[in-house]
């Protein structure tokens, strides 16, 4: 059977095999698809307020950049390398992720969105060859589409496929597709012998510095460990990741596409914010998101918490401060919500606070279509429901932004610091690739700005 002549894969009785789609360094991969000038050369992606790396390209992992590093603490090995700084774009990557996606059910329907950037699917075993045929063909499509590149793992178990990505994401004679399960037992232990406890899926920092102090710091030892023992360790949990490292299958492929049971929506400010028109402003915007995703999901709200981290003028350690409402009937409606999270807000705040970070909750979720309404208020229930279409329809046509309510400000001087941001090549109709900008992404890329801070 073929799906637009790409042939999906095969299904047949037997026992079925994981794959694991994982996108390779995506962030970055993500920027290069539209800035073709970022190949080859040393890229990172900086996380909110440009603190952190959060991801690499592989030119730049050669100098010894690792995710999490701050900053400041690698600004002259950036410098004294060129290597390019872009601020997180996380509209552009969640696009893309989309597409990806929806160019993986091609090939398979029923698949697992683990991350943004990973895909768990199953196929029944088959001819070796022509999995293999049809799983290149799925990398091939995918950076046809896309422009993204993909690793492909297989393997009997989800953590054996997660190990065979990995493996087929290093080792360039792979093509960028392994299939654990057609190894020999020769290859298959000398492919856990170079894979070190701390990669294995399921195994923690902490787990991973336990088992090494006990002499166990490869897949193929942690393998054959003794059951019993590690299971006074690490539970139930532990002792399903050494079943799956066996080859038994514990973790089935997950299909459920319930609504999430709890949405937040938080961000660290650029800078430090003790005026409380700013909060309010934040912590609107803040709940208009949440309203978004809300309405996306289907759902309706009936709590709402507004969270805000704190640090004293006089004291550096942070702590958090909430507040917590239970609304009179579960709503998506962003009026209702930002009334809420600001009444909240005016409740914990403290003129004398120096404010660094805040986000709100909604909670107590309930499906939309079940929703309770207030008989003495019908019409204005069907004004709202029609001004909430409107907006996001708005929005999504013409960008996020397009349209909102003023409770969220138009500064915005409390926004994370993006200063190298990519445009919105994707969702923003004035920020659409343009041809003849080609040339300037040469003058981006090695502008000193984007890399020295």
């Amino acid at each position: 059977m073929t799906v637009d002549g790409l042939g999906q894969l095969p299904m047949k009785e037997g026992h079925p095999l994981f794959v694991l789609v994982d996108c390779n360094n995506f962030f970055v991969s993500c920027e290069r698809v539209f800035d073709p000038r970022l190949e080859g050369i040393p890229v990172v992606v900086l996380s909110n307020n440009d603190a952190c790396i959060i991801s690499r390209s592989n030119e730049a992992k050669k100098f010894g950049i690792k995710v999490g590093m701050p900053v400041y603490q690698i600004r002259d090995v950036i410098k004294s390398n060129r290597i390019c700084m872009l601020s997180a774009n996380f509209t552009l990557y969640r696009d893309l992720s989309r597409r990806i996606i929806h160019c993986l059910r091609q090939f398979c329907p029923a698949i697992e969105v683990y991350s943004v950037d990973e895909v768990f699917m199953t196929l029944q075993e088959t001819d070796n060859g022509v999995i293999n045929t049809l799983i290149r063909n799925m990398r091939q499509t995918v950076y046809q589409w896309v422009g993204v590149p993909v690793s492909i793992g297989m393997a009997e178990t989800k953590t054996l496929a997660k190990l065979s990505a990995e493996y087929a994401k290093k080792e360039m004679s792979t093509g960028g597709c392994f299939d654990l399960s057609a190894c020999s037992q020769q290859d298959r232990d000398r492919v856990l012998a170079n894979i070190t406890v701390d990669d294995i899926w399921g195994i923690g920092r902490q787990y991973g510095k336990w088992l090494t102090a006990h002499g166990i710091t490869t897949a193929l030892q942690l393998r054959a460990i003794d059951q019993d023992w590690f299971a006074k360790k690490a539970g139930v949990t532990g002792l399903r990741t050494v079943k799956e490292l066996q080859g038994i299958s514990c973790l089935p492929l997950k299909l459920d596409t319930s609504p999430r049971k709890m949405i937040t929506c938080s961000r660290s400010f650029g800078k430090p914010v003790t005026d409380l028109q700013e909060l309010k402003e934040a912590v609107a915007t803040f709940a208009a998101q949440a309203g978004r995703e809300l309405r996306h999901d289907r759902s309706l709200a009936r709590r709402i918490t507004v969270h805000c981290s704190i640090r004293t003028k006089l004291v550096t350690s942070e702590s958090f401060s909430t507040k917590t409402v239970l609304l009179s009937l579960p709503t998506d409606h962003d009026s209702d919500l930002i009334r809420a999270a600001v009444t909240c807000l005016e409740q914990i705040y403290q003129s004398n606070l120096v404010y660094s970070k805040s986000g709100v909750t909604l909670s107590n979720l309930s499906r939309a279509d079940a929703r309770q309404t207030d008989i003495f208020a019908n019409n204005e229930q069907d004004r709202l429901d029609k001004l909430s279409r409107v907006i996001d329809h708005l929005n999504t046509h013409w960008g996020y932004g397009t349209i909102k309510y003023a409770a969220t400000g138009t500064r915005s001087n409390w926004r994370s610091r993006a200063a190298l941001r990519s445009p919105n090549y994707t969702t923003h109709w004035q920020e659409l690739p343009v041809a003849h900008a080609a040339s300037s992404s040469v003058d981006r890329v090695l502008d000193p700005r984007r890399n020295d801070k």
